[in-house]
């Protein structure tokens, strides 16, 4: 049974990098540049070589193919293998939105929201 309140959509060429939060993960830089599986406006999913626990509070930089790019904190939700290997999908939850230190730009959510100008599809339940 999927309990997502929001639909998720594949949007190809939609690129995340990411760094784990926290005082000791300040200095390190973000990722390499990773697909996004699929995503809503309240979190994405991607596929990723570790695992991270849940809970763990993730900064994240969204670059979709229009040219649009969105600095995003959010934590993760569940992790799990990938036919069994050594890959893992990760699920982020993103915080809320707003103009409080730890919220996400409300400009991001309004985006998000129309995904204007993207090769939008919808996905169904998993």
């Amino acid at each position: 049974m999927d309990r997502r309140l929001f639909t998720r959509v594949e949007v190809p060429g939609a690129k995340i990098q990411y760094k784990k939060s926290g005082v000791k993960k300040m200095l390190s830089g973000l990722s390499k540049p990773k697909e996004i599986k699929n995503i809503s406006k309240s979190g994405l999913s991607f596929h990723l070589d570790k695992q991270f626990a849940p809970g763990e509070q993730i900064a994240m930089k969204l670059q979709f193919p229009d040219g649009n790019n969105f600095t995003l904190k959010g934590h993760v939700r569940w992790n799990n293998a990938v036919n069994s290997s050594e890959t893992f999908a990760i699920g982020i939850q993103f915080f809320p939105y707003g103009t409080a230190a730890n919220y996400n730009p409300p400009s991001a959510l309004e985006y998000l929201r129309n995904m204007e100008g993207q090769e939008v599809t919808k996905i169904s339940a998993e």
